[in-house]
């Protein structure tokens, strides 16, 4: 009998891209499952009977799993990350070696289709497991609650099929370092050059950045059913900060509507950076930059313990001034996907 406690999530980095590959590594996240993975057509046809859906010719169109949900358990961790960012930012990333702390960075691609790893993904419980080949991350979506503490991660994925296996049994536990949202800090500049110059102090109540990487199937005409490559179309996204109304939110503010009706646009480079524990000679860290406009003011949008705060979205798009509009680092103890 199916014990919900005995469910798990894992996964490998595919050597090459469709070919599955054995899960070489646990995840502390749950797994949405898609359940329709396969478009079944079955022909109406006028043969003389009232049921017209003729069973004895039913084909499979097309195989792809799309929609395959992964969200963290009970808190997102920095050792989950460089696969997440490999699958969904790019690919092919080399960290940078100050073992036992390793650097990735995630920086958008602008001239050109991202090469995104793929992974093979395992997901079952007790009564029986299935795996997802072909693995591309379409988006995630990061979240931190400064009060409270908490910080989230959801992402969302395609993969070829799924197939009923046994799971890849002995596989350690995770390490797992958890985000803490009260070690949240903001940074707000003029310039991507300049970004992680100014601090924002005494502001911060939570945030969430959104990323649509644009990662999609394609499909081919070939010998196979399910899809024969991938692309990565446009990126997109949003950073929603809620922040205690101050002089600094208002000068912000002022940014997005300003003085007398005026409608001039002003850029903004947004840093958000979170700190863990120290691993050698640094700390676990996540650092998100975007360069955006706000698109959006909320004033007075919402109030907790008598105080009042603003909840802004900015905007993502391409500064053409420092050539980027966004880049995700981690520093954590993982060497290798």
């Amino acid at each position: 009998m199916a014990v919900e406690a005995l469910k798990k999530v894992q996964f490998a980095k595919e050597t090459s891209h469709g070919t599955p590959a054995t899960a070489d590594t646990m995840l502390g996240f749950m797994c949405t499952i898609p359940e329709d993975d396969r478009e079944v057509h079955v022909p109406r046809v006028e043969m003389g009977v009232r049921m017209t859906e003729y069973l004895d010719a039913a084909i499979v169109k097309r195989l792809v799993a799309d929609g395959i949900g992964l969200e963290d358990s009970d808190g997102v961790y920095f050792e989950a990350l460089p696969a997440l960012f490999s699958t969904i930012i790019v690919g092919n990333v080399t960290p940078t070696d100050a073992s036992p702390l390793y650097t990735w960075e995630f920086a958008v691609n602008q001239s050109g289709t991202e090469n995104l790893d793929t992974i093979t993904l395992e997901a079952g419980d007790d009564a029986g497991g299935y795996r997802i080949p072909y693995c591309i991350g379409k988006s995630f979506q990061m979240s931190a609650d400064v009060d409270g503490g908490d910080a989230n991660m959801s992402a969302e994925l395609v993969g070829q099929y799924v197939e009923l296996v046994s799971m890849t049994a002995g596989l350690s536990l995770p390490t797992m370092t958890l985000l803490q949202g009260k070690r949240s800090r903001l940074y707000i500049d003029d310039t991507w050059a300049g970004l992680g110059t100014t601090e924002v102090t005494n502001t911060l109540v939570g945030w969430e950045v959104n990323f649509e990487g644009g990662g999609h199937q394609k499909h081919w005409g070939s010998a196979n059913m399910e899809f024969d490559g991938h692309q990565q179309g446009e990126i997109r996204g949003t950073c929603v900060l809620t922040m205690e109304r101050n002089a600094s939110t208002r000068a912000e503010e002022l940014l997005y509507r300003p003085a007398s009706g005026g409608t001039a646009i002003t850029k903004r480079f947004v840093r958000l950076t979170n700190t863990g524990p120290t691993l050698g000679g640094g700390n676990h860290e996540l650092t998100l930059d975007m360069a955006g406009v706000w698109r959006t003011w909320g004033s007075i949008a919402s109030a907790n313990n008598g105080n009042t705060y603003d909840v802004a979205t900015l905007s993502f798009g391409y500064d053409g001034t420092g050539a980027q509009g966004f880049r995700a680092e981690v520093a954590t103890s993982v060497a290798s996907i």
